[in-house]
């Protein structure tokens, strides 16, 4: 197993706190399924990692394995770079009984998992008000870009706005 063996499927698009990452790992024979374990898998990005759960490894057909794993962060950028870690007691055997090389297979690549949904920072009105029906635009300024196909006018309302004018203070 060679790290150029591991390759990411999916999800397509912006991984966020909760996506179901799939992996496949292409070995060179077939190997003993029951040598596989979830205990080999772990996330080996160095800075601001997320968490792996719910992993499952699971031989496809002779000498091709999925792992899934849901990837979890509270930060806003997690970093995830799949690994496989193997030692002498944990190795994974082909179908002979002969182990895999030890040692730790990285995904070439990382992946970054948005831990944190975007707040809203500021509100510019444009233009001003100029009588009963006028129209009044706002731009809204959200702390990271957001999905535009998950923003429909219904997220947003309008309310009636009562307007007082302030009372003439007269005298001293």
């Amino acid at each position: 197993l060679a790290a150029s063996d591991i390759v990411f499927q999916g999800p397509n698009g912006p991984l966020k706190t909760g996506s179901e990452l799939s992996y496949r790992l292409r070995f060179s024979e077939d190997i003993n399924a029951s040598t596989l374990s979830t205990s080999q898998v772990v996330n080996v990005a160095t800075s601001g990692a997320a968490s792996l759960s719910n992993i499952s490894v699971q031989e496809l057909s002779p000498g091709l394995v999925e792992v899934r794993a849901t990837a979890t962060s509270t930060s806003q950028s997690a970093a995830i770079q799949l690994g496989f870690n193997t030692t002498s007691a944990t190795a994974i055997r082909d179908i002979a009984g002969n182990a895999m090389s030890t040692g730790q297979v990285v995904d070439q690549q990382t992946y970054t998992v948005d831990g944190q949904a975007p707040t809203l920072t500021g509100v510019t009105q444009a233009g001003t008000m100029s009588g009963v029906g006028s129209r009044v635009e706002y731009t809204l300024q959200f702390s990271e870009a957001l999905d535009p196909s998950s923003v429909t006018s219904a997220d947003f309302a309008t309310s009636q706005v009562a307007f007082v004018e302030a009372p003439q203070v007269e005298g001293n």
